[in-house]
């Protein structure tokens, strides 16, 4: 088997299953029926690494914006609260799903499904106008009881328009079965990842999977794991990783993998394809596939 048929079958344990899928679409509609039901609402959207198809099964969340009317987020002549809108958003969920939380970030609440397996994160949202090119701009929680800007729609072209002929998804999929390859976690944000290999344009160009993981590790230890300017101008910068000590950790772990990420790349050049099998073993941690 060629590397490039191992990366296929890596992508094919880490996509989301069939009845994953199905189960997270019927999560959505009972979650956005509770909300519209409850709230002043405009709409419910799904936002994230679902909406943007690289979600890895078994990991990845399903996000929800719910965008809310005006009379839902001002007090009078000013703007409640995040925390408070979370609050409110909280309590319209909880009496049809009584495992409800706000979320570790604070920016979301969190509905739970089949002993809490299948979280929902439900992002409070409201619109402030046009964004680049005209998509919406909407606030969100900032994590500390203000709000922050965003344009999911906007980012969602952004990386879409430079997917590299629909590569980009798939590698930051193997960047996300990498980052949980490790007994803790790898502390790397896959928004960056993927707003980070859309502005580079990393999956442009004839490369195989395994050339463009190898590109993306390089660049983010070049970068040490710094933050991204948005290019969109819409949410200032996109950090790698949320704390400094955990852009540490990051950092000394992509240094590691892409050190044996380029001599696995090497390798199979030289058709040493047993060397290149080993380490990729190895930035996988015994995640990729034998055969």
């Amino acid at each position: 088997m060629t590397v490039s048929a191992r990366f296929a079958t890596l992508l094919g344990w880490a996509a989301p299953g069939t009845s994953e899928t199905r189960n997270y679409e019927t999560h959505k509609a009972s979650v956005s029926s509770t909300l519209k039901s409850n709230l002043d609402m405009v709409a419910v959207d799904l936002m994230g690494s679902y909406a943007r198809g690289s979600a890895v099964g078994g990991h990845s969340d399903i996000d929800l914006l719910a965008v809310l009317r005006t009379t839902e987020v001002k007090w009078r002549s000013s703007w409640k609260r995040s925390d408070a809108v979370m609050q409110t958003v909280r309590k319209a969920l909880l009496a049809r799903f009584p495992d409800t939380d706000a979320g570790r970030d604070g920016q979301a609440v969190v509905v739970h499904f089949a002993g809490g397996e299948d979280p929902v994160d439900v992002v409070p949202a409201f619109f402030i106008g046009p964004g680049p090119s005209n998509y919406p701009k909407y606030a969100i929680p900032d994590g500390a009881g203000d709000w922050m800007e965003t344009s999911p729609p906007a980012h969602n072209r952004y990386i879409e328009l430079r997917s590299g002929g629909g590569k980009l998804p798939n590698v930051a999929r193997i960047a996300k079965w990498w980052r949980l390859s490790r007994d803790v976690e790898i502390p790397l944000s896959g928004f960056h990842v993927e707003m980070l290999l859309a502005n580079q344009e990393l999956c442009s160009g004839v490369k195989s999977y395994a050339e463009c993981f190898a590109d993306l590790l390089d660049l983010l230890d070049r970068r040490e794991c710094a933050a991204l300017q948005d290019p969109l101008g819409v949410s200032r910068y996109l950090h790698a990783a949320a704390t400094t000590a955990k852009r540490e950790q990051l950092c000394a772990t992509v240094a590691w993998s892409a050190e044996r990420a380029r001599g696995a790349v090497e390798a199979e050049r030289g058709s040493d394809l047993k060397e290149a099998y080993r380490l990729w073993d190895l930035v996988f941690k015994g995640a990729f596939p034998k055969s």
